[in-house]
């Protein structure tokens, strides 16, 4: 076989390759993907019974916008570590986690002034229904999206993972949001999000460190 023939057999089911979605671009509209199945998930499930008047409260859209700002940042940045030449990984890190602070100083000024009945209560062991809504929609976002992700391998597969994993709160700390009527705010700071935050973190290392590396 002629040298000319062999690379023509070789080649004639090669495709071109695509050059990888700007971060800003992977993170809009992967995100509102992912919103829209947790839209549908907790319609399907059962949303708060005070969905429409909670809606009406600024307090119920900053917890929405924080959430949902977790997650489109860090889907950006799980793209931004999947594409070639991009620098600056470190810098973007801190501001991820300069969010997650702040969504965090959000949830404990909830706690100001609650007497400790009140805090007793909100670390009943019923709020584990709550995480465990949050994490099961989380996963399965984040999944989705890590799908998504591996089509590029980043160049930091565990701290990518982990990023992952805190937009996978995010989008779980929506569906909560959607789910859950409860005011108190020791119940929405540890079942809403740190329990989620450290087993999402958790999950996101391992599956960075699987599937998301060359």
């Amino acid at each position: 076989m002629k040298t000319d023939d062999l690379i023509s057999q070789l080649t004639k089911d090669l495709k071109p390759v695509k050059a990888p979605e700007l971060p800003i671009v992977f993170a809009l509209k992967w995100g509102l993907v992912s919103l829209a199945i947790v839209v549908f998930i907790i319609a399907g499930f059962r949303p708060r019974l005070d969905l429409l008047q909670s809606l009406e409260h600024f307090d119920t859209w900053i917890q929405l916008g924080a959430f949902a700002l977790l997650l489109f940042a860090s889907l950006g940045l799980v793209a931004w570590a999947s594409t070639p030449g991009r620098e600056g990984f470190k810098k973007y890190l801190k501001s991820i986690f300069a969010l997650l602070s702040l969504l965090a100083m959000v949830q404990v000024v909830r706690l100001l002034g609650m007497s400790r009945e009140l805090l007793s209560e909100g670390l009943a062991i019923l709020g584990s229904r709550c995480a465990l809504v949050a994490t099961t929609v989380g996963a399965v976002t984040g999944f989705f999206v890590a799908w998504k992700a591996r089509q590029g391998a980043s160049m930091h597969p565990l701290w990518s993972g982990i990023v992952l994993g805190f937009a996978a709160v995010g989008a779980g700390g929506v569906a909560i949001t959607l789910h859950c009527a409860s005011q108190n705010g020791m119940h929405i700071f540890v079942w809403h999000f740190l329990l989620p935050l450290f087993v999402m973190g958790v999950a996101g290392s391992v599956v960075g460190r699987k599937i998301l590396r060359w």
